[in-house]
């Protein structure tokens, strides 16, 4: 399920993409945001670009939370892997609603991203 593009607040999806043309990170970053991006981008059916952006968005807060790297979760087990996606899922999703134009809309983003988060699950979460 597919949510309407225009759902959104375009100029923040504009300055999402600009954002993450902007941004230099390192490869473990990369992995993680070009593949969730593709992931979420499909499902929310958002330009894959501000997607991107917005997933570094919630990446940036989530390491300044924890004090540590994206990469660093490579060598910890799956269980903080999948905490740390949940927990940088719902920092992506928070910054969502709040450039919905219709905050009745927050069930469909929420279903949308229980599809993404089921994709991610199938392909990454098993990984040791």
């Amino acid at each position: 399920m597919a949510i309407n593009n225009s759902l959104f607040d375009e100029e923040q999806i504009q300055k999402a993409k600009e954002d993450f043309q902007r941004v230099k990170y390192d490869t473990a970053q990369q992995q993680f945001v070009e593949d969730s991006a593709q992931i979420l981008s499909e499902a929310l059916n958002i330009n894959l670009l501000a997607v991107k952006g917005f997933i570094l968005r919630a990446v940036k807060k989530w390491q300044n939370d924890y004090q540590t790297s994206v990469s660093e979760l490579a060598t910890r087990p799956p269980s903080d892997r999948l905490a740390a996606i949940n927990d940088i899922i719902k920092k992506f999703k928070e910054s969502l609603i709040r450039i919905l134009k219709d905050p009745k809309e927050e069930d469909q983003l929420n279903n949308a991203i229980k599809i993404a988060m089921t994709t991610y699950l199938k392909k990454y979460a098993g990984r040791t």
